[in-house]
């Protein structure tokens, strides 16, 4: 029997392309390199006003920079006297509620949706609000002479109840008199004379403008006779020298008497009363001595005189006369 031939026929101008075989799979294709993101990052934190006040709004402004690009937003979270403030997430505090001296702390963190910055905290304190000073006035009200005490009143107010220190300078016809005190004696100075005060309020911290009282111009001063004189005797004539005083310096004193018993009579430049009392005087009897100046104010003594016989049931000899 002739033998079987068998015949390969390649329907390709090559070699014929080598078959998987086995368990061996089609390599996957590269996988591309995953992205890498940055935090944002939060270069620097300012609050404005640095030093807010209570009832003036505190912002925070921010300067971040993110690496990527990336946009970003800003998270606030604020706290007063180290307790988180509720529902305080803006840029923005309301400071209502706040005194002077709380402790006022904002953090700020920046994220980009994926990452967050690290937290930055600025802190502050409610500053201080100085006092007003409206005015000040000065007592007495009506007119003012020599040797009458001045007491100056400031009218001031601090909206954070601080203890107030007043300083204060008197001025007497525009200079400089006395710093110090409340308190003012115009003893010295002389009528026609102008007093006003310059006043300072400071709460410790911060001080007004200097506030000036009215000016007031010192008044007529009467004279004042000094004592009762004794009597002086020469052959029943009494003589009674009356001293005065006038603390505006006014030299044209005048005398004159305004009770007095019968026959007494004054000097009404030298101020020397005499009398010769009769026996029929006997008794005691009320002596007004009135002195002015040349203003026409002036000022009244009374006393009383005594008049006793010097010899019982004598009509001849004089009496004595005393004060």
């Amino acid at each position: 029997m002739a033998p079987l031939l068998a015949l390969s026929v390649s329907c390709g101008g090559g070699e014929e392309a080598p078959r998987p075989s086995g368990s061996a799979m089609a390599a996957p294709p590269p996988i591309a390199k995953r992205e890498q993101n940055s935090a944002p990052v939060v270069e620097s934190v300012a609050l404005n006003p640095r030093d807010p006040l209570p009832g003036v709004p505190v912002e925070v402004h921010a300067e971040v920079r993110d690496p990527d690009g990336d946009p970003f937003r800003l998270r606030f979270q604020w706290k007063v006297n180290g307790e988180i403030v509720t529902g305080a997430s803006q840029s923005r505090l309301a400071l209502n509620d706040a005194r002077k001296g709380d402790r006022i702390e904002v953090t700020v963190v920046a994220t980009d949706g994926r990452l967050e910055s690290r937290p930055w905290s600025e802190r502050t304190r409610v500053g201080n609000r100085p006092p007003l000073l409206q005015g000040v006035t000065l007592d007495p009200q009506g007119t003012v002479r020599s040797g009458d005490d001045l007491l100056a009143s400031p009218e001031a107010y601090d909206p954070d109840e601080d203890a107030l220190r007043f300083e204060y300078t008197w001025l007497v016809n525009g200079k400089e008199a006395r710093r110090g005190g409340r308190e003012f004696s115009t003893r010295g100075l002389t009528r026609g004379d102008k007093i006003r005060v310059r006043v300072i309020a400071s709460d410790g911290s911060d001080s007004t403008r200097a506030e000036e009282s009215r000016e007031i111009t010192l008044g007529n001063s009467p004279p004042l006779i000094k004592e009762i004189p004794g009597a002086q005797t020469d052959e029943g004539l009494f003589r009674y020298s009356f001293e005065a005083e006038d603390p505006d310096g006014d030299r044209n004193l005048r005398f004159r008497l305004g009770k007095a018993p019968e026959g007494m009579r004054i000097d009404p430049i030298l101020g020397v009363a005499t009398w010769r009392p009769k026996p029929s005087q006997v008794g005691t009897h009320p002596v007004e001595v009135i002195v002015q100046d040349g203003q026409g104010d002036g000022s009244a003594l009374h006393f009383e005189v005594t008049v006793a016989a010097t010899v019982a049931d004598s009509d001849e000899q004089p009496p004595a006369a005393a004060p």
